[in-house]
């Protein structure tokens, strides 16, 4: 009898871990739900004042004759105000659509994502992809997929300063059971994930609990870069998705993006 006893509380003891762990988890959501709308609250304002400095710049560089020294310079700053406005188009759309949910090609996706970032690649990063035909189609943005696929394989070329292989795989993913994610519990069902792996500096747990922190950054430690972390979750998060991160010092980095598989209809392969 007492062994009986000694079970049930055991079971309760569990049952009652389980609980606080996913009120923890919905916490954490909650917290970065509302940083990520601070941080898209405040948008407009930036957009403001980026208007005069992309149109001052630009009429800078038109006044330029051809070979100017200061060219670059110039076409520098315009390249940074394009890309904090496109950050910002990010934001708004997170708070403006609510929830992305058409239907896209994963592999299709990711493939582009990469040939948009390969002219960046420095040279000692090598970056390989495996594209698995079975990850199909799934809920999500193809865009807003696209913009968190660069932002993971930009923070993972930071964690890399002096180089290594740079991995990007797709996969059709069963889960039997709940598995818990960063922050949230993807429920049983099909997925289509997408996992980039590093070889880069890692992050101890103190850094990889607060990746995805706006403005929080650890580029010392080697990975966590703030607000575009933070905004790569909110993107997944209304994707209906849910991203895991496992990382230690010295043993880089895997990052990896569930996205709800959308089951294929006949005739789909004819």
């Amino acid at each position: 009898m007492s062994a009986e006893n000694d079970a049930q509380h055991i079971r309760t003891l569990e049952q009652e871990l389980l609980r606080l762990r996913e009120r923890l988890n919905y916490a954490d959501a909650q917290k970065r739900e509302a940083l990520v709308g601070f941080a898209a609250g405040f948008s407009h304002d930036i957009n403001n004042f980026l208007t005069p400095v992309l149109a001052y710049a630009s009429m800078i560089k038109d006044d330029m004759p051809a070979g100017h020294p200061s060219m670059e310079y110039v076409q520098e700053i315009i390249l940074a105000a394009e890309k904090i406005q496109q950050y910002i188009k990010l934001m708004q759309d997170i708070r403006a659509k609510g929830h992305f949910a058409g239907t896209i090609p994963l592999n299709e996706t990711v493939a582009a994502a990469l040939g948009e970032f390969r002219p960046q690649l420095p040279a000692n990063i090598h970056l390989s992809a495996q594209h698995d035909p079975s990850a199909g189609a799934v809920m999500g943005d193809s865009a807003a997929l696209a913009r968190v696929v660069r932002t993971v394989l930009d923070n993972a070329v930071h964690a890399m300063p002096v180089g290594g292989d740079l991995t990007v795989a797709t996969c059709h993913v069963r889960l039997d059971s709940p598995a818990t994610m960063d922050g949230t519990s993807a429920p049983p069902g099909d997925y289509g994930v997408v996992s980039i792996r590093d070889q880069g500096t890692g992050m101890n747990e103190e850094v990889r609990a607060r990746m995805y922190d706006p403005y929080f950054t650890a580029n010392a430690t080697g990975h966590a870069k703030g607000l575009g972390l933070a905004v790569a979750y909110g993107i997944i998060q209304k994707c209906g998705g849910h991203i895991r991160c496992t990382s230690a010092l010295g043993a880089g980095t895997q990052i990896e993006i569930f996205l709800h598989s959308i089951p294929e209809r006949p005739g789909d392969e004819a």
